[in-house]
């Protein structure tokens, strides 16, 4: 029983089964490859950061290495004077 005033409309469609097959096969081919691509670029990424890591904590350790020389050096130095004052302190009270 229609309603009045309205027709049926029943279409039928047809379902191409092999078709559907075939595009869901090539979209799931396409999406293989998309995160293939998405897993080889966060791959190249992290090698870049942790190259790009690797070197700041070489120049970090070069860096300190290079202050820990200037502050023996200069502790060297102040310990030559220290010295160097109190053989002058020990000359003059022995004269």
């Amino acid at each position: 029983m229609e309603a009045p005033g309205r027709t049926c409309s029943r279409q039928t469609t047809e379902v191409n089964f092999p078709d559907i097959v075939e595009n869901s096969y090539t979209q799931h081919e396409e999406t293989k490859l998309s995160f293939r691509d998405s897993k080889n670029r966060l791959l190249l990424n992290q090698v870049a950061y942790f190259q790009n890591y690797q070197l700041k904590t070489d120049k970090d350790r070069k860096d300190h290495d290079e202050e820990q020389k200037y502050r023996d050096s200069k502790n060297k130095l102040f310990m030559s004077q220290v010295a160097y004052q109190l053989g002058c302190r020990l000359k003059t009270r022995g004269k």
